[in-house]
């Protein structure tokens, strides 16, 4: 059998950081967990995206973090899952991307019944646009529904729908 990956997780404050071995801890993105399980709402995404040459991803590594991170979407935690799909995403996965994307996607929520949290438009997008970039294959029908679903929300007349759409790219 082969061994199998431990991704330390580190508390700082109130907020929970998962830490690669030998990695030191960082503060956390404004979209790591917050007391509550929420993550502040943020005018601008706080993706980052990978340098130019991305390494690549150990697909064994990889293909845990995302099972993981599934495993605790399915159960509703959407804040822990977003801590294995980040480590993906930055491990340079197109996959772990696109399911960063969409722990902050509403339709991903509406679908799951996810409670308790707020999705994040900007952030779902700007997560399938590095998703999109990196070959993700489902990033581009992602970014198609949700602007559906923000054309028909400015269509209701949320102006926050209309300006995400003015700077979708």
């Amino acid at each position: 059998t082969g061994a199998a990956t431990i991704i330390p997780v580190t508390f700082s404050g109130d907020a929970v950081l998962a830490q690669a071995p030998g990695e030191a801890a960082s503060e956390p993105a404004p979209a790591e967990v917050h007391p509550g399980g929420t993550a502040p709402a943020a005018d601008a995404p706080s993706v980052e995206p990978a340098a130019t040459s991305v390494p690549a991803p150990d697909p064994a590594a990889v293909a845990a973090l995302l099972e993981r991170g599934n495993a605790m979407l399915d159960r509703g935690d959407v804040a822990s899952a977003r801590l294995f799909f980040r480590r993906a995403a930055e491990a340079g996965s197109p996959e772990g991307a696109l399911l960063m994307g969409a722990s902050f996607d509403p339709l991903t929520f509406r679908r799951l019944g996810i409670r308790g949290i707020r999705p994040d438009v900007a952030e779902a997008i700007a997560w399938y646009q590095v998703a999109l970039e990196r070959g993700g294959t489902d990033a581009d029908s992602r970014l198609a529904s949700i602007r559906r679903w923000l054309e028909g929300r400015a269509r209701d007349g949320d102006p926050q729908a209309r300006q995400l759409l003015d700077s979708f790219r």
